[in-house]
């Protein structure tokens, strides 16, 4: 895996070397330029020695050019790196012949020592730093009349033997629960929490409902330094997947090589807007077109249902307990004319039977 590393980022880097000289060297006649080579030094060191690595700088320029030898961090200086990390890792200062000057004369290649002392107290693990090649002399843009002073860069990664640890972490999806369109872009960060760097290799997979892998989404892989944070960016199509579906993020890293993963999210994937216009718009005719076809039996219908719901009503009704009927009130007039004829009779008897009073004769 180191291997690989370093072949890749040698590749990289050779080649933006290259493309750095060869615009320098097609540029108008005095204009100065330089190449170097390689692009990475790559150092193994104990605690207390020097390493030394060469590096072989050519003047592609049309005279004599002066360069400077120095040295730069090469770790990011943001709120996502832990400061101290930051310190740690940073080789800068170890660098011993910085501020040598050379001379390069037309075409002439030299090679150049660059010496690193690692402390003592140096932690196991990778500590990093850019080993610069400045110009003495500036060159003049036409274009804007600007003075430039070109700049190349190796890249030196001295590993201090000691507890190596390669660990990584991943975070920050962002993925919306709901998609449109034909293509997403997704972002996550991957976080080396490790003391050496790292190139990890990304894979985003994509799950069906019924849990079956339909696809392996790559994702090119970054250098990613101790301490640091690198936000991974790739895009995907979703137009042949509607529905619910399941994310799984898998980042490979190491030697030997090891795997984390993220913790899978839930995605709903809708057609892209235009076809889903286009769908409700059907739906909406159709159902329009029925209602059309349909509104005098549902007319028939409603007026079924709504006689059928009196007549339950009427049915359901009931009569107060305290309402007489016809019958009971007749009964009732009977009675009470009975009643009357019992008591005028009665009243008559007693009257009749009454004696009439006795008269006195006083004489």
């Amino acid at each position: 895996m180191k291997k690989l590393l370093f072949i890749l980022l040698t590749v990289v880097l050779l080649l933006s070397s290259t493309f750095i000289g060869s615009v320098f060297a097609n540029r108008a006649p005095g204009e100065v330029g330089l190449t170097i080579r390689p692009a990475i030094i790559d150092l193994a060191a104990e605690k207390g020695t020097t390493v030394t690595s060469t590096v072989l700088v050519q003047n592609i320029s049309e005279g004599p050019v002066g360069v400077t030898i120095g040295a730069q961090s090469l770790i990011p200086n943001d709120a996502l790196v832990d400061q101290e990390k930051r310190k740690d890792t940073d080789a800068s200062t170890w660098m011993i012949n910085k501020g040598k000057k050379i001379l390069l004369e037309v075409d002439e290649v030299k090679e150049v020592e660059v010496q690193f002392l690692v402390p003592p107290e140096a932690s196991p693990g990778g500590h990093y730093a850019l080993v610069t090649f400045t110009t003495s002399t500036s060159s003049t843009q036409t274009s804007t009349g600007s003075k430039v002073t070109p700049v190349l860069s190796s890249l030196a990664f001295i590993t201090v033997a000691g507890d190596i640890i390669e660990s990584a972490k991943i975070g920050n999806l962002d993925m919306p629960f709901f998609i449109f369109g034909e293509t997403q872009t997704l972002k996550f960060d991957i976080i080396n929490d490790g003391n050496i760097h790292i190139l990890p290799t990304a894979t985003v997979k994509l799950y069906d409902r019924g849990d079956k892998l339909i696809e392996n989404i790559s994702v090119p892989a970054q250098l990613i330094l101790p301490g640091t944070i690198k936000n991974f960016i790739t895009q995907w199509q979703s137009k042949n997947h509607v529905g619910f579906h399941r994310l799984e993020i898998d980042v490979t890293f190491g030697t030997p090589s090891q795997t984390v993963s993220l913790g899978s999210q839930t995605v709903f994937i809708l057609p892209d807007l235009i076809s889903l216009a286009f769908g409700l718009s059907l739906i909406i005719i159709v159902a329009l077109a029925l209602l059309f076809l349909f509104k005098n039996p549902l007319k028939k219908l409603r007026r079924k249902l709504k006689s059928l719901s009196y007549k339950f009503r009427v049915k359901k009704v009931k009569e107060p307990k305290s309402a007489n009927k016809p019958e009971d009130i007749a009964s009732i007039s009977m009675s009470q004319r009975k009643l009357d004829d019992l008591l005028s009779s009665g009243g008559n008897a007693k009257s009749a039977s009454k004696k009439p009073p006795r008269k006195i004769d006083i004489n």
